[in-house]
């Protein structure tokens, strides 16, 4: 009795989206289960790819991870297609603003930490505007712009939302524009 078997290889993935700060593990199954897999990345200025399938992003563009092996003298391979995009290490999920009775533009921030590593202060420069996008100065500060501290910082990989007591007294701010 014989048993004829196809060698072959697949990911756990074919195709994905990482951004920056993103890590992806592939893993590979493949038919006979003792081989060697190797792994390699098209282009290492995109994704870089460890001997264990970890993919680590480097920049934005698009890249093959592929794994292979070599049963019998011929070689089989599968691939994985990456698109890396740029993403900022904190991006601004919402922002409101409430005018309080004394005409104090009380901000609020919610901000997401998109590292793997804890942010220990965030400074906000903010620009106050009216309506037709002219400065709306401080009524009692004659500025228009104001740094935001948050010196509690953010832990990696989370959101959280900050507030501030009266940061302009303007009651003509429509938009709040954050750097």
């Amino acid at each position: 009795e014989i048993t004829v078997k196809n060698p072959s290889i697949s990911l756990s993935k074919t195709k994905a989206t990482l951004y920056t700060y993103d890590k992806l593990t592939l893993k590979a199954t493949t038919k006979p289960s003792d081989v060697t897999v190797k792994w390699t990345s098209s282009n290492t200025k995109i994704a870089k790819v460890s001997s264990s399938g970890k993919v680590t992003p480097v920049k934005p563009g698009k890249v093959d991870i592929t794994a292979s092996f070599v049963y019998g003298g011929k070689t089989y391979k599968s691939v994985c297609a990456v698109t890396v995009k740029q993403q900022e290490a904190i991006t601004v999920e919402y922002v409101d603003w409430e005018i309080n009775s004394a005409d104090g533009v009380e901000p609020e921030i919610t901000v997401k930490n998109n590292t793997d590593k804890d942010i220990k202060e965030i400074v906000f420069e903010t620009e106050y505007r009216n309506k037709y996008g002219n400065p709306a100065y401080c009524e009692i500060g004659d500025f228009y712009t104001r740094n935001l501290h948050v010196v509690s910082g953010l832990d990696a990989k989370s959101t959280d939302t900050f507030y501030w007591d009266a940061a302009v007294y303007n009651s003509n701010v429509h938009r709040i524009d954050i750097n």
